[in-house]
């Protein structure tokens, strides 16, 4: 069976995602046999996809999604550096403290 790359999957790949899309043929049994791949995305392979499947026209579809720089969320940076903001801000604070600490005992003396 082939498959064009229609406009929904020029979207899809348009969004920064790759997929595949996939169906499993069962056999009279009810077991899965095998996973005819009918459509492959060109923009690499899936290593930690997301899968959903859609049942249409009687056959069972699995769509596998995944973002094209893997699932990284975008704001480890900004994170990081409020952090150490945070941080630093946190020990001029205890400093301040730790010195009028140490006045307020010379005073008392």
């Amino acid at each position: 069976m082939t498959f064009d790359n229609s406009a929904q999957f020029k979207t899809i790949e348009g969004q920064g995602y790759m997929f595949n899309l996939t169906q499993t043929n069962v056999d009279e049994t009810g077991a899965n046999t095998d996973r005819v791949t009918l459509y492959l995305n060109s923009s690499g392979t899936i290593t930690d996809g997301v899968r959903v499947g859609v049942e249409a026209s009687g056959a069972m579809w699995d769509l596998d999604l995944e973002p094209i720089g893997g699932f990284h969320p975008k704001w480890p940076l900004p994170l990081c550096i409020s952090a150490v903001v945070v941080i630093f801000a946190i020990s001029i604070l205890l400093f301040v403290a730790l010195v009028a600490s140490r006045e307020n005992d010379e005073l008392v003396r």
